[in-house]
């Protein structure tokens, strides 16, 4: 994963199961953007044209998957191990309600890494009439929910993100970007 903050990748080994439901962090790994990985994807945000935003599409993949076969390698897990990679990619340009885009080509992840990949998300969600966040509600009910006593908590990534949990109902949205460069990007 890779959010509006422009700090890094995030990768995370995970073992799901559904009976009961629940999810394992096996291994985490975090990698900071070096500066010019960093400027290379703010440049593009802020005057990328369309050959811009289709390298830094590709540049990204590979990024992301060089991120996840090092986390495999580190915890001595095989690729034919793995089920499938969910990539968020780069977000960057996100309105809720109306649009979003995230780089990071999930074509070159599946090749270079040699598994099924599941990706945009943020996309698929705003297109059913979402916010454009539909895993952490779920990933946060799991981690804090109480079947007696709501909850509500506050996501300070590069958007803030409020989830309100209680008597069986979920409500969540994003409300403002929460750093300088997340407000630097969105005008605020």
């Amino acid at each position: 994963m890779s959010g509006t903050s422009l700090d890094g990748v995030s990768t995370a080994l995970v073992r799901l199961s559904d009976t009961p439901l629940g999810a394992e962090l096996v291994r985490f790994r975090q990698e900071a953007y070096s500066a010019a990985e960093r400027g290379q994807i703010v440049d593009a945000i802020a005057r990328g044209g369309a050959r811009d935003l289709a390298l830094l599409h590709v540049a990204l993949g590979e990024r992301f998957a060089g991120a996840v076969l090092q986390l495999l390698a580190e915890g001595r897990v095989p690729p034919r191990q793995v089920a499938f990679v969910a990539c968020h990619g780069q977000t960057v340009w996100h309105e809720p309600g109306r649009a979003t885009l995230q780089l990071g080509d999930p074509a070159v992840l599946a090749e270079r890494v040699g598994v099924r990949v599941v990706s945009d998300f943020r996309a698929r969600d705003v297109a059913a009439g979402g916010q454009g966040a539909p895993l952490v509600p779920l990933a946060d009910v799991m981690l804090f929910g109480d079947p007696e006593r709501g909850r509500l908590l506050l996501n300070l990534g590069g958007g803030a993100a409020a989830e309100e949990y209680g008597a069986g109902a979920l409500r969540a949205r994003l409300c403002r970007p929460a750093h300088r460069a997340g407000a630097a990007r969105r005008g605020f």
